[in-house]
């Protein structure tokens, strides 16, 4: 009777070395699609938040929510320079109290990749967290001057260009080797529609009129 040959040394650490290579080579392929999956995730949770923002509207004589983000409230010193507006956020509510009868559950306000952030260039503030959401119960930035200037939705001139929300930290989506040039923000548009936007191009649409 023959007696079965089995692996040598040599072979076994050849088949490790292939299993170790491909895993080399898939391993950034996963990760790759699965943050594909989580920016899908992050723009439908934004989706969903600019139908609460036009039910919102709708209610309201198409005023967008006089209401605050984390930003505006918990480094409200980035109004300084318009003490007319710095001094009504005391008053106003967080954003997400003020959609929260438009939305069937809180959840949509979390990015599922928001692991916090320590800058947040838009903004310009040092925040130093592990979670948006957690922190701040947001994982979103909201701009505010749209409420402050008291504007209706039906009086933008380009609603399609112009930006109601973004990630609070575009490192999240493709960006976490810490420069800026390579950061994504999802961003939710007036007209409903989202998409993902470099650093250079959120920090312009912010600066653009209604």
């Amino acid at each position: 009777m023959r007696r079965q040959r089995g692996f040598t040394l040599v072979e076994l650490l050849v088949v490790i070395a292939i299993l170790a290579l491909l895993a080399a080579i898939l391993f950034p392929v996963f990760a790759k699609a699965r943050e594909r999956a989580r920016v899908a995730a992050c723009a439908s949770n934004l989706k969903q938040l600019g139908s609460a923002l036009q039910l919102y509207a709708d209610d309201y004589e198409e005023f967008f929510p006089n209401a605050v983000d984390w930003a505006d409230r918990h480094f409200s010193a980035i109004w300084s320079s318009q003490p007319q507006y710095l001094a009504r956020i005391a008053a106003m509510p967080d954003l997400n109290d003020a959609l929260d009868p438009y939305l069937r559950n809180r959840q949509v306000w979390a990015c599922p990749s928001d692991w916090g952030c320590n800058y947040e260039p838009i903004a310009n503030v040092t925040v130093n967290n592990s979670s948006m959401h957690r922190t701040y119960g947001m994982s979103y930035s909201y701009r505010t001057a749209l409420t402050f200037n008291s504007q209706r939705a039906s009086q933008l001139s380009d609603p399609a260009g112009t930006l109601l929300l973004n990630d609070a930290n575009g490192a999240w989506h493709y960006g976490d080797d810490g420069r800026f040039g390579s950061y994504r923000y999802n961003v939710l548009f007036a007209d409903g529609h989202v998409k993902l936007q470099t650093y250079d191009q959120v920090n312009d649409l912010w600066s653009q009129p209604f």
